[in-house]
This record gives C-alpha cells, structure tokens and sequence, in this order.
C-alpha cells in the first residue's frame, strides 16, 4: 500500500533527525551519507529555479519526500518552513492515500514529521522502535517517553484533578522491569492503572491556562472548550493509528464480507421457515439456557460463505437448533411481562412512598422480594395475570405494600440504632434515630475496610447479596409457570448487611475534635459537615505520615481523612484532628478545591438492587415517567468512594 512505501522511503532519509517544525537555526546541515562527507554547494543549484517550478517538483513528491528535501540544506529549509510553501506541503500530503488531514493544532510540516520521522522528536536518534504518542503529537523513544511522561504522583508541579481527562497519557510498559511482568488477566487493570503517565509539558501548560482563571465561570466554559479540543484530537488520533497500521488487512475486509453474507443466507433461509425471531435472539441466550449453542455457534457466526451444500447438510440440525431457541425465548417473554405487570402494581405506592419520607431515605423490599411473599407469590406463580380474579387478588394485595415499605424502613434503622447502642459512646443511653444524621456517627466495614455515614451506609457494596430463590416449588405449581417465574424474578441483590457493619468508635472521636476545633456542637448533621468538607490536620499516629522520627505536618480533607481511623494509636482524642480554615488551606501545595461531583456517587435501585444507576434506569427498566424517574433517582440511597490518596495531601509550613 502508498503507507507502507512511505514509510520505507522515510527511513531512508539521511542527516540530521532534527525535528521540521524546530526553529530554523538550530537545523543542522546533512554531515554524511554512504559514501562520506556531503560535498558543499551540492543543492546550490535550487536557489536558482523559479517559486512555480519548484513548487511542481514538491507537489510530485510525498511528505517524505518534502521531508528530506528539508534537510539536505539550510538555505533549502528555511524556504521550505516559510508559512507560505504550505499549500505545496498540503498537495505533497494528498498525494498519499488514506492519510487523514492535518490537524488543527498542528502545521502540516509538524503533521508531516509525526507522521513520516524515523526519529525521535527530543533526542533525534534514528530508532526504529520510537513510540507514536499522536494525542501529545510527538514521537518518542523509550527513554525520552519516561522522561517526557510522569505518573501522576511524580509530576513536579502540582495539577488539579480535574483535568485529569484533558491530558495524553500512556499505558506502554516504559522500563525493562514493567516489559518482563507476564500480562496475568486478574492483574491487567491494577497495572495500567499503576504505571499509566500523563505527558507533563500538556499537563503544565494546562494547569497554567486554569490558574489564571479566577472566576468559576470562566473556569467552567475554558474546560468545556478543552474537552471538545480533546475530543477532536482524539479522533483524530484514531484515524493516525488506522493508518500507520495499513488500514484493515484485506484478508479481514473478506473475512466480515463472508461473515454477513453467512448471516444475511441464513437469515433468509430460516425466515422462509418460519425462524427470522428465533434467529435474530439466538444470541442472546447462553449455553446452561440452550446447551445446543454451543455446537451450533460456529456454524453461524464463522467467516464463510454459505453454500448450497452446506446448507442443505446443517438445514435440520438448525431447525431443531431453532425450536430451543423459540422455547426459550417465549419465556422470557412471558417472564418480562409477569414482571413488568407486577412493577406496574409496585410502582405507584413506591413512589408515594418515597416521596413521602423524603428527604430521608432508606433500604425498600425489592421487587424480587415482595413477590416471595405468600400474598403474591401463589398468583404469580401461576401466571395468571390476564384473569380478572388474579388481577382483584393482588389488588386487594397490594393494599400491604405501604406497610411493608414502612416495616422495612424500621428495621432497617433499628439494625443501626443497635449498633450505636452496643458501642461504649451510647451504652444505655435512651436514643432516637435522629443520632443516625450525626456528623460523629459513622459505620466501619469490616469487609473493605471503609468508613460510611448514614444514610450513604445504607447504599454500600458489601451490604448486598446476589438473591437466589430458594430451590423446590409447590406440586400444585406447573413446571413451565415456575421456570417462568424465576426468570423474572430470579435476579437482583437483597440488603443483607450480616455481621459487617459497625459503629466506629474511632471515627467518632475523631470527627468531634474537628467539630471541637471549629467550634461546632457534637450533634452537628452529617450533610453539614460534608457540606463544609474542611482541611484536618492529620496529627495523631492513625497516618502513616504521623509516624516516625521525620514528622511532616500534612492535611486532607475531613471525608477522606477518616477513612483511616479504623485503630487509633496516640490514646489522646482531642488533638486527633483539627481543622484548618480554607482560606489557610488554599495557597498550600497540594491544596484541592472542594467538589461536588455528584456523577461519582453510587446510587443504588431500592426497586432492584443494581448500583452505580443513573435516573434513566427508572425509566427504562421500571416504567416512570421522566420526572418520577428524576425524582426517584434523587431520593435514591447513594455513597461516594471517599479515599484518602497520601500522595495529594496539602503540606503545612
């Protein structure tokens, strides 16, 4: 292909690797090729060709070309780096196919040298093995890479976070020891997080635009301008790569042609049949559901033309194939109608429910649930939701999930009111649940280690189990409707919290010497205190940064600094923590402004289970409207992933 001869062209370039878009005077003139030293005044003859003339010769070349025109001589390259030779580098460029347009940002000699340079951009040794980093628009050998790419927690000028996405990173194993690690699956996600570096000159110049906005506004409509920018380059990065590759193999062109003739015969040849559904959901089914999938996958989706013979040879083998599918397929049809008929009897008293207690949320029997329940289980097991005295049965059923939601929710926060009444702090005390919103109460995970406040507690991971529907039916119950009945119930995670959650007394004490020392009283409100999310010096020994002979005075913010006070090691509470004012904190290195990201909580369905949820999945898998959805979504449990990252603490004079 017109790629690959450039590219072969290119590393026969000779001379100097300095890279095209540098200043003029730093060009170095070509010293030597195969038969020694280049003789002087050799390309003198160029100076006297007229502008047209040598614009036609350029026009016939391609980028390579141009380039190593560039560097034959000095007197060459400072005409040919004169902004008005670009039209000519435009035509040299479109003379190779698939190249995709130079970019914006870029000048078309700076495109033309990422694209067709052997060299690398900082160092200038011709190395066959440089890396093409597009979206930071330079080339790089190993060593250069490691030097002009740092991990986040080694770049030496501070970055907010929030630009985090703006800036080019890699993944590439840079040193010898990353390129020796086996790529074990379990492991792949840890590791390029761990060694994953974000290119430092674009980080920097960033930063330093951010900075010198002052106002919020203005800050918000710079980043919304340097994410479309980033958008834009990494598209066109993607387009760079699929052409530095050769675009797709041919080999694979035929390969997809055949596959979807493959599909497209057989579909027309089920559909004569009488299988186009069945065909067009057989994928959707795994083999413990249809155990004849498995042998039959290859034969419909491998990258071969159907032919007459073959078809006539898998022809009954695929009708049988068929009637599983269409078996199973009806059941889960049956099985979403059960249970979207049965959300839409749930829905409404949830949602009154919900908007009843707000703002105050809590953990709600789930669909799977309710339906288990001998006042419902009977009528929905046997599927019959279209007769008029089943639908009055569970009308009349209905009428109990106000109170079962309302039960629920007692028990829920009498689990949590027992745990702070076992706890030394409120022994014996006579408490209501309005100590559940104290700032001081907080939950310790024994599980993951975490600390959550109430009611963020009440959305945590470790609290939920996958629900199974207990093995064995009633004999009055007909196989069919059962195997029915848990499709559509069978799914979804159930709140069962067992022995994980505690009351954390340290937290506790902790997070009253930061009320202390801001002169806040100790039934201060959870959300206050969050919503002030204040800078804590970290002074007692539960920091790792408070242990040892060389103590440095370090501050985190207050939810991510209790995170770490699961066992408190300097006996004395009241120094624990203190708080330092913003305004202290704000001039510091390493100082962050408070956010309030609300896309990073987790929400959690109390209809289903499912986390990480946004309002859409109301909308989409329980039927609301828009607006109930939104408003469900805002009165759903949530928590954020609070974690204290030593690497970002603010250092105190």
């Amino acid at each position: 292909m017109a790629r690959r001869s450039t590219r072969a062209s290119a590393r026969n370039v000779q001379g100097s690797a300095t890279p095209v878009d540098s200043e003029p005077g730093t060009a170095q003139t070509a010293t030597q090729n195969a038969r020694g030293k280049q003789r002087a005044g050799a390309f003198a003859f160029f100076e006297g060709v007229p502008l047209d003339i040598l614009g036609e010769v350029i026009g016939c070349l391609e980028p390579a070309g141009v380039l190593q025109l560039a560097r034959t001589c000095k007197s060459l390259r400072i005409l040919l780096m004169n902004r008005s030779m670009a039209v000519y580098w435009k035509r040299a460029r479109e003379n190779v196919e698939e190249l995709p347009a130079c970019p914006d940002d870029l000048s078309e000699p700076a495109y033309a040298n990422l694209m067709f340079s052997v060299h690398c951009h900082k160092c200038l040794a011709e190395n066959r093995s440089v890396l093409m980093h597009l979206e930071a628009r330079v080339q790089l050998c190993y060593k250069c890479s490691l030097e002009e790419f740092k991990k986040w927690k080694d770049l030496p000028q501070k970055v907010d976070k929030s630009l985090i996405d703006l800036i080019p990173a890699t993944t590439e194993p840079l040193t010898v020891s990353e390129r020796k690690v086996p790529r074990k699956a379990q492991d792949v996600r840890w590791r390029m997080e761990e060694r994953t570096r974000f290119h430092a000159a674009t980080a920097f110049n960033l930063q330093k635009q951010y900075t010198n906005l002052r106002k919020s506004g203005e800050r918000t409509e710079w980043l919304k301008e340097q994410r479309a920018a980033w958008n834009s380059i990494e598209e066109h990065a993607t387009l760079c790569r699929l052409y530095s590759r050769g675009g797709i193999p041919e080999d694979e062109v035929e390969a997809a042609r055949s596959f979807v003739h493959r599909r497209e015969r057989m579909l027309q040849e089920l559909s004569k049949l009488g299988y186009r559904d069945e065909f067009e959901h057989c994928g959707m089914f795994s083999e413990a559901e249809i155990p004849a999938a498995r042998t039959m996958y290859p034969l419909t989706s491998t990258a071969r033309k159907l032919t007459d013979k073959e078809w006539g040879a898998i022809k009954g083998p695929m009708i049988a194939y068929m009637e599983e599918v269409r078996v199973v397929l009806a059941e889960h049809r049956k099985a979403t109608l059960l249970r979207d008929s049965f959300t839409a009897l749930y829905r409404q008293a949830y949602f009154q429910y919900t908007l009843d207690r707000s703002p105050r949320v809590s953990v709600l029997p789930p669909i799977h649930e309710v339906a288990m329940m001998q006042e419902f289980s009977p009528h929905l097991r046997a599927n019959t939701l279209n007769e008029d005295a089943t639908k009055d049965a569970l009308q009349d059923a209905a009428k109990i999930i106000p109170k079962l939601m309302e039960n629920r929710a007692k028990e829920v926060e009498d689990f949590f009111l027992g745990l702070v009444n076992q706890s030394s702090v409120y022994r014996g005390q006579n408490i209501d649940n309005e100590v559940l919103f104290y700032a001081t109460t907080l939950f310790h995970c024994s599980k993951c280690g975490e600390v959550r406040a109430y009611p963020e507690v009440l959305a945590h991971e470790c609290c939920y189990r996958e629900f199974k529907i207990p093995e064995g039916r009633s004999s009055a119950v007909d196989e069919a409707n059962e195997s029915v009945f848990r499709r559509a119930f069978g799914k979804g995670a159930s709140w069962e919290p067992g022995n994980r959650i505690r009351f954390s007394e340290e937290a506790y004490h902790h997070t009253l010497s930061v009320l202390g020392s801001m002169g806040m009283a100790a039934t201060t409100n959870t959300q206050v205190l969050l919503g002030l999310n204040p800078y804590v010096e970290l002074a007692c020994k539960c920091y790792k940064t408070s242990r040892g002979s060389t103590h440095v005075r370090q501050a985190a913010r207050w939810a991510e600094a209790i995170q770490e006070v699961t066992r408190h090691r300097s006996g004395d509470y009241e120094t624990a923590l203190r708080a330092i004012s913003e305004a202290e904190a704000e001039d510091l290195p390493g100082y962050e402004a408070k956010f309030t990201a609300t896309w990073r909580y987790n929400y959690r369905c109390p209809l289903c289970g499912r986390s990480w949820i946004t309002h859409m999945h109301f909308a989409q898998e329980h039927g609301f409207s828009q607006a109930q959805a939104t408003a469900l979504h805002q009165n759903s449990a949530k928590e954020y992933k609070w974690r204290l990252d030593y690497d970002s603490l603010v250092t105190l004079p």
